[in-house]
């Protein structure tokens, strides 16, 4: 479905990155090994022929999926379901809010509160280095390092 997903068009109308296609050839390897070859809790391996049919099966839906996905996108064309320029253009209108240092502080603050309230460990607190751009739109000193920490709750 990642390769369907990516385009608007039939998935092979846009080559999929090295990275995406090499995933999912070591993907298919390792499920398709690991049905055939390996037994799980008393289950026993699928033969290679049932593997295969298991596969023809999934690519006909994948292609039945990818036309569907065609026809779902001329439609939303056709009769104006979505307003692809009033949407494109709320996206450029929201207003784009940077996080300084004191909101930081505040915001990782409120965050310990919170596990402290509901009595969760807040040792579980990692630090992220966050760039000089995103930190008070760019005031910050080059290479001056901020520390942000969050508690996974």
């Amino acid at each position: 479905t990642v390769f369907s997903a990516r385009t608007k068009s039939w998935f092979f109308s846009r080559k999929p990155a090295l990275a995406l296609f090499l995933a999912f050839i070591f993907a298919v390897t390792a499920t398709s090994m690991v049905s055939t070859l390996v037994s799980f809790g008393g289950m026993e391996p699928i033969s290679a022929y049932s593997m295969g049919i298991i596969w023809i099966y999934v690519l006909i839906w994948f292609v039945i999926r990818d036309a569907l996905k065609l026809v779902a996108y001329n439609l939303i064309e056709k009769y104006k379901i979505v307003d692809r320029t009033a949407y494109l253009d709320l996206v450029k209108a929201k207003p784009k809010d940077k996080l300084g240092m004191s909101g930081i502080r505040k915001f990782s603050q409120d965050i310990r509160e919170v596990g402290r309230r509901r009595g969760e460990s807040v040792d579980a607190i990692f630090a992220v280095d966050v760039q000089e751009k995103l930190v008070s739109g760019g005031r910050s000193a080059p290479g001056e390092e901020k520390r942000v920490h969050f508690v996974d709750l």
